[in-house]
């Protein structure tokens, strides 16, 4: 009987330290980005009033190795929020590159690490342009 309890008290603490390592380490680097872009059609002409300008906020995301395990992807971009995440398709090392895309395909992006300039398409439209860091997360 003392063997048994030894056992299950030893695998319930086992099963909790690994639940705390997912689920409060699973994130290896976080970027919030202040973005200020213009939208283009298809053609590549500039939509709107010359020289409008829009503002978005994104948070990036990028996993842990094992999170690849459980969500099929490097990461995510939040786009404005939680209501639009976007998973990391692409990631190149050094954040370099991000590639992103909506679970619908509706919604796809890239963002350049190094020139910190995106893109974001939605529908008919693109917005580009450039970000900054941000040091006060919005969401």
């Amino acid at each position: 009987m003392n063997r048994l309890l030894k056992i299950i008290f030893t695998t319930a603490a086992v099963f909790l330290a690994g639940y705390y390592v997912v689920a409060h380490h699973s994130i290896s680097k976080e970027v919030h980005l202040e973005c200020l872009g213009t939208n283009f059609d298809k053609d590549g002409r500039e939509i709107g009033f010359v020289g409008e300008k829009r503002t978005i906020y994104l948070r990036v995301i990028k996993y842990r190795w094992w999170m690849t395990l459980f969500k099929q992807s490097k990461g995510e971009v939040w786009e404005g929020g939680p209501r639009n995440i976007m998973r990391i398709i692409f990631f190149e090392e050094s954040w370099g590159t991000v590639q992103f895309r909506s679970e619908d395909g509706i919604v796809e992006g890239y963002l350049d690490g190094l020139s910190k300039k995106f893109a974001l398409k939605k529908g008919d439209y693109t917005l580009r342009g450039g970000c900054q860091k941000i040091t006060e997360p919005l969401f």
